[in-house]
């Protein structure tokens, strides 16, 4: 295929492809997108505002660039270590 479209046509669709995303990967992502959400449902708080699907499918195209807090990534990890078993040597991993 790349053989048979000049060098405009493909960047065309590659900017295309930056905007709208992969052909035929949009329903992989909600499929993907509603597992995670169910599992997350399984292991969130009581009270807490359930998952929806679009929260864990990737956004294409231009987005505003967020950065963790200093607080959110230790909040991450200390939960990561929490659902991660110990090594056999009884010692925690990492």
């Amino acid at each position: 295929m790349l053989g048979s479209i000049s060098y405009p046509m493909f960047r065309e669709w590659m900017a295309y492809c930056e905007v709208r995303g992969p052909f035929n990967m949009e329903r992989d992502d909600w499929r993907f997108g509603n597992v995670i959400a169910q599992i997350a449902n399984m292991k969130r708080a009581k009270g807490q505002k359930a998952y929806e699907p679009k929260q864990f499918m990737p956004q294409f195209g231009k987005q505003k660039q967020r950065f963790q807090s200093v607080n959110e990534m230790q909040s991450v990890m200390k939960k990561m270590r929490q659902v991660t078993p110990p090594s056999p040597q009884g010692k925690p991993n990492g």
